[in-house]
Parts: C-alpha cells; sequence; structure tokens
C-alpha cells in the first residue's frame, strides 16, 4: 500500500477503524510535500539523492570487489591526486587505525599505488593505479545521466548548482569531528 499525507490520513481515520487507520500506517505516514524552490525542498532532493547514490555505489563496490567506503577513498585520491594517508583520514574520516589497512588490501588488489616519500622515509603517498579505470566504466551510465540532465539545464543554472553544493558541503565541519 502507497503511504498516505498526513492530511489524508486525517481525513480516513474520520471513516471508522480499520486497517487504514492503524498505528503502522500513521506511523509510516508521508509529511506534506515542501514548497518548491524551498529550503525543505532541496533538504528533501538531497535525501533522496543520497539513497540512490548509496545504492548506486554499492552496485559499484560489489560488481569491483570492494566495500563501498572504500569508493570514498579511491574517489578522493582520484580527484585530488597522490596524498598521504593523513590527508586520507582528514577527508574521509576513516580512522587512521583502520586505514592502514585498508590501504594495504587496496594496494594488494591492484587499486592504488603507495611510494615513499624521498625526503622523509617515514612518510608514503598513495595514488591511483590503471585500475581506476574499471570504476569509471562501471560508473560510465550514471555520468551519461547527469550529462543528459545538465544539458537540458539552463545555463545560469548549470553554473549555480555546482556553488551550491559546494557552499553546502563547506558549511560542515571537516570530516571526523563532531
Amino acid at each position: 500500500m502507497t503511504p498516505r499525507t498526513t492530511s489524508e490520513n486525517a481525513a480516513h481515520d474520520d471513516a471508522g477503524p480499520g486497517p487504514e487507520g492503524s498505528a503502522h500506517e500513521q506511523a509510516t505516514s508521508r509529511l506534506p510535500a515542501p514548497e518548491p524552490g524551498s529550503a525543505d525542498d532541496l533538504r528533501d532532493a538531497i535525501r533522496v539523492l543520497r539513497i540512490e547514490l548509496g545504492i548506486l555505489n554499492d552496485r559499484v563496490a560489489a560488481r569491483a570487489g570492494l566495500n563501498p567506503r572504500d569508493l570514498d577513498l579511491l574517489d578522493v585520491i582520484d580527484r585530488e591526486g597522490p596524498c598521504t594517508p593523513g590527508h586520507l583520514v582528514e577527508r574521509t574520516g576513516v580512522r587512521r587505525a583502520t586505514l592502514t589497512g585498508v590501504l594495504a588490501r587496496l594496494e594488494g588488489a591492484g587499486w592504488i599505488l603507495r611510494e615513499r616519500d624521498a625526503a622523509d622515509g617515514r612518510s608514503a603517498r598513495v595514488g591511483s593505479s590503471a585500475r581506476f579505470d574499471e570504476l569509471r566504466d562501471l560508473y560510465r551510465e550514471a555520468d551519461a545521466q547527469v550529462e543528459r540532465v545538465v544539458d537540458r539545464l539552463d545555463p545560469a543554472l548549470r553554473r549555480a548548482l555546482p556553488e551550491v553544493l559546494r557552499a553546502l558541503v563547506g558549511g560542515r565541519s571537516p570530516a571526523g569531528e563532531s
């Protein structure tokens, strides 16, 4: 059964007892749709997008033989270039002790390359390997969908949308902080 909005539940509850008025249905009823263009509308769209991206990432990770959280690390390495494990901790919130094992596993599977810092032999930098093309192939359909949507947008909105998203991300504390 499709959950009704709160107002639909209120109207139907006057009809008397029945399964539609049950506590379960009231608990699963949807809130009214937010006002188009409002902050609530944007929050709702972001929540939907978060879920859809989670599903996509789960599928990509499974097909690549990775854990979904590995994709966060690999994405930072791919987009930001070779970096230190400390940078990955800051950017992803993965605990340093956990990261050591994850990087060893990813290096063993050929996903990353680890190079010792010539100036400081205790430090290492991790970078992407040729296997990253496998991930790009797995994301190809989703990337094409982004292209199709962006191509239909007004040029001003094309410029504004990334700015809005970056502003939202910039407004949070760094990963790992409360």
